[in-house]
């Protein structure tokens, strides 16, 4: 069988797909190690900077689906890393780390550190401004 090379795209939404499926696997395997995920610790840090919570505000913060909120969520509790307590209604129930969802914070920061530092050395530093403009170009494409 012949070897297939990969296709180089000029469509901007593919290529920026293709690097956040990488840069997601990079940091997912990191992660692995503490049997978290990036999007997994990404929410429980995000709850730690909140304090309490409700998936509404924790949607907002992160700027994320509310459908995929709840989804990890579900796991995070199952993993016992958060517990939620009766809001003014069910919707408004508030989320807070448990002692071990601390810890996994935590220990997911000293990863995450080392990850960061890692991928500004490949990104190089003379390049981030320019990383984060194109961050905000792109969430600028919808209106929030």
């Amino acid at each position: 069988m012949a070897s297939i090379e990969p296709t180089h795209s000029p469509c901007y939404c593919v290529n920026f797909r293709r690097a956040a499926n990488i840069l997601t696997k990079y940091y997912d395997e990191a992660f692995a190690g503490i049997r978290l995920t990036s999007n997994q610790f990404f929410l429980l840090n995000s709850i730690a900077q909140l304090g309490a919570c409700n998936k509404s505000e924790l949607a907002q913060y992160t700027r994320l689906d509310r459908t995929t909120i709840i989804r990890n969520l579900s796991i995070l509790k199952k993993k016992a890393l958060i517990w939620e307590r009766p809001g003014a209604t069910l919707r408004n129930n508030v989320i807070e780390l448990t002692e071990a969802g601390t810890a996994a914070v935590l220990q997911g920061t000293v990863i995450w550190e080392e990850l960061q530092a890692r991928t500004r050395q490949t990104f190089g530093e003379e390049n981030l401004p320019t990383l984060w403009q194109l961050f905000a170009s792109v969430e600028s494409l919808l209106p929030h």
